[in-house]
Protein backbone atom coordinates (compact mmCIF):
# COMPACT_ATOMS: atom_id res chain seq x y z
CA UNK A 1 0.00 0.00 0.00
CA UNK A 2 3.10 2.24 0.75
CA UNK A 3 3.93 2.01 -2.69
CA UNK A 4 0.62 2.21 -4.15
CA UNK A 5 0.35 5.72 -2.37
CA UNK A 6 4.18 6.45 -3.04
CA UNK A 7 2.76 6.53 -6.74
CA UNK A 8 -0.37 8.50 -5.99
CA UNK A 9 1.99 11.23 -4.42
CA UNK A 10 4.34 11.78 -7.50
CA UNK A 11 1.10 11.70 -9.92
CA UNK A 12 -0.46 14.33 -7.59
CA UNK A 13 2.75 16.12 -7.63
CA UNK A 14 2.95 15.99 -11.63
CA UNK A 15 -0.15 17.76 -11.76
CA UNK A 16 -0.33 20.69 -9.20
CA UNK A 17 3.27 21.30 -10.20
CA UNK A 18 2.49 21.95 -13.34
CA UNK A 19 -1.08 23.75 -12.68
CA UNK A 20 -0.21 26.24 -9.99
CA UNK A 21 3.36 27.20 -10.48
CA UNK A 22 2.06 30.61 -12.01
CA UNK A 23 4.00 34.16 -12.79
CA UNK A 24 7.12 32.78 -11.01
CA UNK A 25 8.60 35.85 -13.17
CA UNK A 26 6.18 38.43 -12.85
CA UNK A 27 7.76 40.75 -14.67
CA UNK A 28 8.58 42.31 -18.07
CA UNK A 29 8.71 45.23 -20.40
CA UNK A 30 6.79 47.92 -20.26
CA UNK A 31 6.55 51.35 -22.35
CA UNK A 32 6.15 55.08 -21.65
CA UNK A 33 2.84 56.38 -21.55
CA UNK A 34 0.75 56.65 -24.60
CA UNK A 35 -0.07 60.15 -25.73
CA UNK A 36 -3.04 60.08 -24.95
CA UNK A 37 -2.58 59.95 -21.05
CA UNK A 38 -3.15 55.94 -21.05
CA UNK A 39 -0.62 53.06 -20.41
CA UNK A 40 0.50 50.76 -22.97
CA UNK A 41 3.58 48.25 -23.24
CA UNK A 42 6.26 49.91 -26.40
CA UNK A 43 9.18 49.22 -27.19
CA UNK A 44 11.81 49.58 -23.96
CA UNK A 45 14.73 52.76 -24.22
CA UNK A 46 17.30 49.19 -22.89
CA UNK A 47 17.40 46.72 -25.64
CA UNK A 48 17.63 44.51 -22.94
CA UNK A 49 16.99 43.91 -19.23
CA UNK A 50 17.57 41.32 -16.65
CA UNK A 51 15.07 40.31 -13.91
CA UNK A 52 15.15 37.73 -11.16
CA UNK A 53 12.14 36.46 -9.60
CA UNK A 54 11.41 33.88 -6.67
CA UNK A 55 8.40 31.84 -5.78
CA UNK A 56 7.32 29.80 -2.99
CA UNK A 57 4.25 27.89 -3.05
CA UNK A 58 2.63 25.43 -0.37
CA UNK A 59 0.68 22.79 -1.52
CA UNK A 60 -1.32 20.77 0.99
CA UNK A 61 -3.97 17.61 -0.08
CA UNK A 62 -6.30 15.73 2.35
CA UNK A 63 -5.66 12.37 1.53
CA UNK A 64 -7.70 9.15 2.92
CA UNK A 65 -3.85 8.62 4.38
CA UNK A 66 -3.80 11.55 6.20
CA UNK A 67 -2.58 15.33 5.33
CA UNK A 68 -0.30 15.71 2.06
CA UNK A 69 1.87 19.10 2.29
CA UNK A 70 4.13 19.50 -0.48
CA UNK A 71 6.86 22.61 -0.62
CA UNK A 72 7.75 24.11 -3.73
CA UNK A 73 10.57 26.63 -4.24
CA UNK A 74 12.36 28.71 -7.23
CA UNK A 75 14.68 31.36 -7.86
CA UNK A 76 15.64 32.59 -11.30
CA UNK A 77 17.75 35.00 -13.43
CA UNK A 78 16.38 35.96 -17.22
CA UNK A 79 17.83 37.89 -19.28
CA UNK A 80 15.58 39.81 -21.63
CA UNK A 81 16.13 41.21 -24.71
CA UNK A 82 13.36 43.03 -26.71
CA UNK A 83 12.58 44.14 -30.09
CA UNK A 84 9.89 45.71 -31.90
CA UNK A 85 7.77 42.40 -34.09
CA UNK A 86 3.99 42.78 -35.40
CA UNK A 87 1.26 43.07 -33.06
CA UNK A 88 3.96 44.46 -30.37
CA UNK A 89 6.95 44.18 -28.67
CA UNK A 90 8.84 40.04 -28.78
CA UNK A 91 10.45 38.95 -25.66
CA UNK A 92 13.29 36.38 -25.77
CA UNK A 93 14.11 35.49 -22.24
CA UNK A 94 17.33 33.40 -21.54
CA UNK A 95 17.39 31.46 -18.59
CA UNK A 96 20.64 32.33 -17.36
CA UNK A 97 20.06 30.84 -13.79
CA UNK A 98 17.12 28.92 -12.19
CA UNK A 99 16.87 26.69 -9.01
CA UNK A 100 13.94 24.71 -8.48
CA UNK A 101 12.69 22.23 -5.70
CA UNK A 102 9.98 20.38 -4.44
CA UNK A 103 9.65 18.95 -1.46
CA UNK A 104 7.44 15.48 -1.10
CA UNK A 105 7.07 13.69 2.37
CA UNK A 106 6.53 10.25 0.21
CA UNK A 107 8.92 10.79 -2.75
CA UNK A 108 11.56 12.85 -1.09
CA UNK A 109 13.28 16.28 -2.57
CA UNK A 110 12.99 16.41 -6.36
CA UNK A 111 15.78 19.54 -7.64
CA UNK A 112 16.42 21.03 -10.84
CA UNK A 113 19.12 24.07 -11.90
CA UNK A 114 19.44 25.89 -15.20
CA UNK A 115 21.34 22.92 -16.31
CA UNK A 116 18.47 21.00 -16.87
CA UNK A 117 16.80 23.58 -18.85
CA UNK A 118 17.11 24.50 -22.78
CA UNK A 119 15.81 26.81 -24.98
CA UNK A 120 14.62 30.46 -24.11
CA UNK A 121 11.08 31.81 -23.67
CA UNK A 122 9.97 33.83 -26.75
CA UNK A 123 6.52 35.60 -26.66
CA UNK A 124 4.93 39.24 -28.11
CA UNK A 125 3.53 41.35 -26.01
CA UNK A 126 0.96 43.50 -27.36
CA UNK A 127 0.16 46.86 -26.23
CA UNK A 128 -2.57 45.90 -23.82
CA UNK A 129 -0.28 43.29 -21.83
CA UNK A 130 -1.65 40.64 -24.30
CA UNK A 131 0.53 37.67 -24.69
CA UNK A 132 1.37 35.53 -27.75
CA UNK A 133 3.69 32.58 -27.04
CA UNK A 134 5.86 31.47 -29.70
CA UNK A 135 8.29 28.90 -27.68
CA UNK A 136 8.92 27.48 -24.09
CA UNK A 137 11.58 26.34 -22.52
CA UNK A 138 11.81 22.56 -21.79
CA UNK A 139 13.37 20.95 -18.48
CA UNK A 140 14.74 17.62 -18.80
CA UNK A 141 16.32 15.10 -16.07
CA UNK A 142 13.41 13.65 -14.65
CA UNK A 143 11.74 16.50 -13.63
CA UNK A 144 9.47 17.72 -16.07
CA UNK A 145 6.95 18.86 -13.71
CA UNK A 146 9.48 21.70 -12.17
CA UNK A 147 8.97 24.09 -15.21
CA UNK A 148 6.50 27.43 -14.32
CA UNK A 149 7.37 28.40 -18.43
CA UNK A 150 3.76 26.84 -19.29
CA UNK A 151 1.75 29.99 -17.40
CA UNK A 152 4.59 32.65 -17.00
CA UNK A 153 4.10 34.72 -20.30
CA UNK A 154 0.36 35.38 -19.50
CA UNK A 155 0.99 36.14 -16.69
CA UNK A 156 4.43 38.77 -15.93
CA UNK A 157 2.00 41.40 -17.39
CA UNK A 158 -0.38 43.64 -15.99
CA UNK A 159 -3.45 44.72 -18.49
CA UNK A 160 -3.69 48.10 -19.38
CA UNK A 161 -7.11 50.06 -20.34
CA UNK A 162 -7.23 51.92 -23.51
CA UNK A 163 -7.33 56.10 -22.82
CA UNK A 164 -6.94 58.49 -19.83
CA UNK A 165 -5.52 56.81 -17.11
CA UNK A 166 -5.42 58.82 -13.74
CA UNK A 167 -4.76 58.53 -10.15
CA UNK A 168 -7.04 56.20 -8.80
CA UNK A 169 -8.48 54.73 -12.08
CA UNK A 170 -9.77 51.26 -11.88
CA UNK A 171 -10.19 48.81 -14.71
CA UNK A 172 -11.04 45.01 -15.24
CA UNK A 173 -9.63 42.61 -17.49
CA UNK A 174 -9.00 38.98 -17.79
CA UNK A 175 -6.02 37.16 -18.02
CA UNK A 176 -6.39 33.21 -19.07
CA UNK A 177 -4.04 30.94 -20.28
CA UNK A 178 -4.25 26.87 -21.40
CA UNK A 179 -1.58 24.45 -22.27
CA UNK A 180 -1.25 20.51 -23.03
CA UNK A 181 2.27 19.31 -21.64
CA UNK A 182 2.51 15.79 -21.77
CA UNK A 183 -0.55 13.57 -21.23
CA UNK A 184 -2.59 16.45 -19.65
CA UNK A 185 -4.31 19.62 -20.20
CA UNK A 186 -4.68 22.56 -17.44
CA UNK A 187 -6.34 26.05 -18.05
CA UNK A 188 -6.45 29.00 -15.57
CA UNK A 189 -8.64 32.11 -15.82
CA UNK A 190 -8.14 35.23 -13.55
CA UNK A 191 -10.22 38.22 -13.58
CA UNK A 192 -8.30 41.13 -12.33
CA UNK A 193 -9.27 44.81 -10.83
CA UNK A 194 -6.06 47.09 -11.39
CA UNK A 195 -5.58 50.58 -9.40
CA UNK A 196 -3.48 52.97 -10.23
CA UNK A 197 -2.42 54.25 -6.80
CA UNK A 198 -0.38 56.81 -7.91
CA UNK A 199 3.49 57.87 -7.45
CA UNK A 200 5.87 56.52 -5.05
CA UNK A 201 9.91 56.66 -5.18
CA UNK A 202 12.12 53.87 -5.36
CA UNK A 203 15.95 54.65 -4.83
CA UNK A 204 15.33 58.00 -6.04
CA UNK A 205 13.19 56.92 -8.66
CA UNK A 206 9.59 57.62 -9.50
CA UNK A 207 7.74 54.47 -10.18
CA UNK A 208 4.27 54.16 -11.02
CA UNK A 209 2.17 51.64 -8.21
CA UNK A 210 -0.55 49.90 -10.31
CA UNK A 211 -2.56 46.91 -7.10
CA UNK A 212 -4.29 44.07 -8.29
CA UNK A 213 -6.62 41.67 -7.13
CA UNK A 214 -7.75 39.20 -9.07
CA UNK A 215 -10.55 35.59 -8.50
CA UNK A 216 -8.31 33.03 -10.17
CA UNK A 217 -9.77 29.29 -10.90
CA UNK A 218 -7.46 26.66 -12.10
CA UNK A 219 -8.51 23.04 -13.57
CA UNK A 220 -7.02 20.40 -15.13
CA UNK A 221 -6.51 16.75 -16.08
CA UNK A 222 -3.69 14.48 -16.76
CA UNK A 223 -2.21 10.40 -16.63
CA UNK A 224 0.57 10.42 -14.60
CA UNK A 225 1.83 7.59 -12.61
CA UNK A 226 -0.63 4.82 -14.14
CA UNK A 227 -3.28 7.73 -12.57
CA UNK A 228 -5.93 9.69 -14.07
CA UNK A 229 -6.08 12.91 -11.85
CA UNK A 230 -8.70 15.80 -12.13
CA UNK A 231 -8.57 18.82 -10.27
CA UNK A 232 -9.84 22.05 -9.58
CA UNK A 233 -9.31 24.95 -8.03
CA UNK A 234 -10.30 28.89 -7.44
CA UNK A 235 -9.40 31.69 -4.70
CA UNK A 236 -7.67 34.91 -5.54
CA UNK A 237 -4.39 36.33 -6.76
CA UNK A 238 -3.79 39.98 -5.43
CA UNK A 239 -0.58 41.98 -5.33
CA UNK A 240 1.12 45.01 -7.04
CA UNK A 241 3.76 46.16 -10.09
CA UNK A 242 5.86 49.21 -9.98
CA UNK A 243 6.23 50.53 -13.21
CA UNK A 244 9.09 52.89 -14.32
CA UNK A 245 7.76 55.25 -17.03
CA UNK A 246 10.90 57.00 -17.61
CA UNK A 247 12.50 53.61 -18.83
CA UNK A 248 10.06 51.68 -20.49
CA UNK A 249 10.33 48.71 -18.16
CA UNK A 250 8.78 47.20 -15.18
CA UNK A 251 10.75 47.55 -11.82
CA UNK A 252 9.46 44.95 -9.33
CA UNK A 253 6.12 43.05 -8.88
CA UNK A 254 4.99 40.85 -5.83
CA UNK A 255 1.74 39.17 -6.10
CA UNK A 256 0.04 36.31 -3.68
CA UNK A 257 -1.97 32.97 -4.37
CA UNK A 258 -4.68 31.87 -2.22
CA UNK A 259 -6.51 28.64 -3.72
CA UNK A 260 -8.52 25.96 -3.03
CA UNK A 261 -10.86 23.36 -4.39
CA UNK A 262 -10.50 19.56 -4.97
CA UNK A 263 -8.29 16.56 -6.54
CA UNK A 264 -10.21 13.18 -8.03
CA UNK A 265 -8.95 10.16 -8.92
CA UNK A 266 -11.78 8.82 -10.86
CA UNK A 267 -9.63 5.32 -11.46
CA UNK A 268 -9.14 5.05 -7.97
CA UNK A 269 -12.90 5.40 -6.77
CA UNK A 270 -12.17 7.90 -4.06
CA UNK A 271 -13.69 10.65 -3.27
CA UNK A 272 -12.67 13.90 -4.11
CA UNK A 273 -9.51 15.09 -2.09
CA UNK A 274 -9.53 18.83 -0.76
CA UNK A 275 -6.57 21.12 -2.18
CA UNK A 276 -5.07 24.20 -1.06
CA UNK A 277 -2.58 25.93 -2.23
CA UNK A 278 -1.01 29.68 -1.35
CA UNK A 279 2.72 31.58 -1.53
CA UNK A 280 3.81 34.18 -2.35
CA UNK A 281 5.71 35.27 -5.91
CA UNK A 282 8.11 38.46 -6.00
CA UNK A 283 10.21 39.47 -8.97
CA UNK A 284 12.87 42.40 -9.56
CA UNK A 285 14.83 44.56 -12.44
CA UNK A 286 18.41 44.02 -11.76
CA UNK A 287 20.48 47.40 -12.18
Amino acid sequence: MAVRWRSIARSVSAALSVGLVIAVAGCGPGGPPSPDGGLSFRLPGAAGATYTAGDSLVISVDSPMGSLTMNMDSEMTLDMAFEQAAGGIQVTADVAAFDASMNNPLTGRMTVDEGNVDGPLVFVVRPDGGVTVATVPSVTGGAEQLRPFLSLPYEMFPRFPRGTVATGSRWVDTVAWSGSPEEGSFASTTVYTYTLQGDTAVAGTTLLRIAATGETTLQGSMEAGGFAIEQRLAGTTSGFYLWDPAAGLLHSAELNRALEGSLRMPSMNLPAMPIRAEGPLRARLQP
